[in-house]
């Protein structure tokens, strides 16, 4: 048997084939509250130009953004900052040179024996 048969595999072994970042959630939150924007920006103190880059993933979600929003929209603050640690590991892992890079990389437990 190849050893590929042999392995269980389980659902945390599974990756999306697609990248949501976290502003895509609180984008379809406020759509679905009918708040624009602009709106959100004025309630938590962020430029409006900023929240957009947010919301259509060209900015990550920072701490203080997450909990502005948690406050906000009472979406947690922990899950999206999550998704944003999450989001970026996925991306990082379909960059080819990083992953050559990490490939080079021989683990100080596996070098010591």
């Amino acid at each position: 048997m190849m050893e590929t048969e042999s392995r269980k595999w389980s659902a945390n072994d599974v990756e999306p084939s697609y990248l949501i970042h976290p502003g895509a959630i609180i984008l379809d939150e406020i759509k679905y509250l009918g708040i624009t924007q602009k709106q959100l920006a004025d309630q938590i103190g962020y430029p409006k130009s900023q929240v957009n880059e947010i919301l259509h993933g060209k900015r990550p979600v920072s701490t203080e953004f997450a909990i502005l929003v948690q406050q906000s929209l009472g979406i947690s603050a922990e899950a999206l900052l999550n998704m944003q640690v999450a989001y970026e590991i996925r991306v990082a892992k379909k960059d080819k040179a990083f992953m050559e890079k990490l490939q080079r990389i021989i683990p100080f437990a596996a070098a010591s024996l």
